[in-house]
């Protein structure tokens, strides 16, 4: 029986400001920093924080607070009143939509094995058995396309879609469009690092809001957005040199958006050279 183990991150309560008059002109929300680190000292320590207008993007729901990519992750950022819940879905063998950012189940269920190669029976057989405050949920399965979609309806918060195809399938992309346009989001916000994903979809859900996502933005990769209709980039703003880029980015059109920043003084550095989208971990809204 394989080892895992398991992280309980408390978050520390910070304290609410109201938003600046020019925000709200602007139609942002005031974001917070809850800690420069996970704080295990329950929930009533003050931690610094700030105004400022950017919109926050929960990374694979509050991942914080539940397990990645999880109907409760969900909740939870819904909860912490985020712009947007983004989780990662990939195709089982049989051609159906799960919830996992992995290839493979290992490090975030009780099984071994791709998800390419499981049937979804097979991938719903298992439980999620890693991840913030797991303990809290002994039963969570891998959710279905279908499911977290319906979270973020029954949670009031907006799915951020990104489309994993590294494990060389075919997707239907007709029966994907279906999928979320049959849940309310015909325009959803879909990331890929796949452009072909992307204008896939596309094709079939056109009102849609389609971010190229790159770990290292080229000159070739914006062009190539403009030349597509995508509508943004995100980029990974560990990477210094994508910085350079902004400007780019944002001459040709096209939305700037940064994953994943849990560091205050990055997403300061960000804002100040025209990043208003942001991925983040530990960042929160309040």
């Amino acid at each position: 029986m394989k080892r895992k183990r398991f992280s309980i991150i408390i978050f520390a309560v910070v304290v609410v400001l109201v938003l600046a008059a020019a925000a709200g002109t602007l139609g942002f929300k005031s974001y917070y920093k809850a800690s420069e680190t996970p704080v295990s000292l329950g929930l009533s320590e003050k931690v610094d924080s700030f105004i400022m207008p950017v919109r926050l993007i929960a990374h694979r729901g509050f991942s914080g607070l539940a397990p990645e990519n999880t109907v409760p992750a969900v909740k939870a950022a819904a909860d912490a009143d985020y712009d947007g819940c983004e989780f990662d879905i990939r195709l089982t063998s049989d051609g159906q939509w799960v919830v996992l950012h992995d290839n493979d189940v290992s490090r975030m269920t009780d099984g071994e094995g791709l998800v390419s190669e499981m049937t979804l029976e097979q991938v719903r057989a298992l439980r999620i058995d890693a991840g913030n405050n797991v303990i809290q949920y002994p039963d969570e399965q891998v959710p279905t396309l279908e499911e977290m979609l319906k979270a973020c309806v029954d949670y009031g918060i907006a799915p951020v879609i990104e489309i994993k195809t590294e494990d060389g399938q075919e997707p239907d992309y007709a029966y994907l469009a279906g999928l979320i346009r049959g849940m309310g989001f015909a325009d959803a916000r879909i990331l890929s690092f796949d452009m072909d994903a992307l204008t896939g979809l596309k094709e079939y859900l056109p009102d849609g809001a389609y971010w190229f996502l790159t770990s290292k933005v080229t000159t070739q990769q914006i062009q190539l957005c403009v030349q597509n209709g995508v509508q943004g980039i995100g980029f990974n703003a560990s990477r210094k040199s994508n910085l350079r880029y902004i400007d780019n980015i944002a001459d040709e059109g096209l939305v700037v958006s940064a994953w994943t920043v849990d560091n205050i003084h990055l997403l300061d550095r960000l804002y100040d050279k025209g990043v208003f989208y942001i991925t983040t971990n530990m960042i929160y809204p309040v």
